[in-house]
């Protein structure tokens, strides 16, 4: 005896949980270092002398949808200023909860010196382009990391922190 089975069965749709954002031990290693919701000082010209010239920063995006790709946004001083650093390629899924993902930033994109500036990174399965920018497509799905970033060189030795963005 058998069934013949007529109905065409949908497999129940993947809920979308929203990524999220944390320190990857890297960060600690960077030069400058870069540990999530710290002062990163920047010392052109220090850095200048090593051959350096892009700050890194290391983070782990956590999403518990292990086969969704992510996109991101890096902002520098938002909302004083609609900078947009970055925006791609997508954070590969790779099947794992972790996914380690470093970021590059040209120092030239931090002068003058004596300044301090905000770097805000953004991460979602999707973001609305036809809305405002920085808005995920589906709400509530969006991870968000914000680095203070503290520039000075031989002649500016010192920043006033209550400038920061």
């Amino acid at each position: 005896m058998s069934c013949l089975v007529i109905d065409t069965i949908e497999p129940p749709l993947e809920e979308n949980f929203p990524p999220s954002i944390a320190n990857d031990p890297s960060a600690w290693d960077a030069i400058p270092p870069t540990p999530l919701d710290s002062i990163i000082k920047v010392d052109l010209s220090e850095l200048e002398r090593q051959a350096i010239s892009e700050l890194k920063l290391y983070v782990q995006v956590r999403d518990p949808n292990l086969h969704q790709d992510l996109n991101f946004q890096l902002f520098l001083d938002y909302p004083e200023a609609l900078e947009w650093i970055a925006d791609g390629p997508p954070i590969a899924a790779t099947g794992e909860l972790t996914r380690h993902v470093e970021l590059t930033v040209d120092l030239t994109r931090l002068s003058p010196p004596g300044r301090c500036h905000k770097l805000e990174l953004l991460v979602s399965a999707a973001f609305d382009s036809r809305s405002r920018i920085r808005e995920p497509l589906e709400p509530g799905d969006l991870a968000q990391a914000v680095w203070w970033v503290e520039v000075t060189d031989d002649t500016n030795p010192t920043v006033d922190i209550s400038t920061c963005p």
